[in-house]
């Protein structure tokens, strides 16, 4: 009974606010243990239409309004994509999900700028952003779950902590329970 009401009552929604708030308390104490990157990327098909334009919005945008005309064409023509938001990767799930090797990771980290790569069935197009290297505090995605676990097991004790405070200050009141001390 206590679970299944505890469960009901748990707010189990985390507001960006406390999330990041939470982070900059506890990021430290979670370095990287390896390498990561921050990729952008968009893997379009390849049979996809007007390819060209296409490459020209991703490689050398020239205003706002040819990043809108990308994510529209991208919507319709990639099969994945990350472009307003940066994904973390460590090195090895970024060697084993995209078409890129060691020296391609050195290069793209070097550059910042986006580059394509052809495979059979589409081009990539990959740019890494920014990397952080091992021991570094570990980006706000890498630990979120972590986080969120933590809020709202914080809160399930406060909860269990709160019921069980009313349920004693309800008996103090009309005298209904017996106090036994080993």
């Amino acid at each position: 009974y206590e679970k299944a009401f505890i469960n009901l009552k748990l707010d189990t929604v985390v507001q960006p606010d406390e999330l990041n708030e939470w982070y900059e308390k506890l990021k430290d104490d979670s370095p990287l243990e390896k390498d990561v990157f921050e990729l952008f990327f968009i893997k379009i098909k390849k049979d996809a239409p007007d390819l060209d334009q296409a490459r020209k919005w991703i490689l050398k945008p020239k205003s706002d309004e040819d990043l809108r005309k990308l994510e529209g064409y991208g919507k319709e023509y990639a099969t994945s994509y990350v472009m307003d938001n940066g994904m973390w990767y460590e090195q090895e799930n970024m060697l084993k999900n995209f078409p890129i090797n060691e020296s391609d990771i050195s290069s793209l980290s070097a550059s910042k700028k986006f580059r394509e790569f052809k495979t059979d069935d589409g081009f990539w197009f990959i740019r890494i952003a920014d990397m952080l290297k091992k021991g570094q505090p570990a980006p706000l995605e890498f630990i979120q779950d972590k986080i969120v676990k933590l809020i709202i097991e914080k809160r399930r004790l406060q909860l269990v902590e709160k019921v069980y405070d009313k349920i004693y200050q309800d008996g103090v009141k009309t005298k209904s329970f017996d106090l036994y001390v080993k």
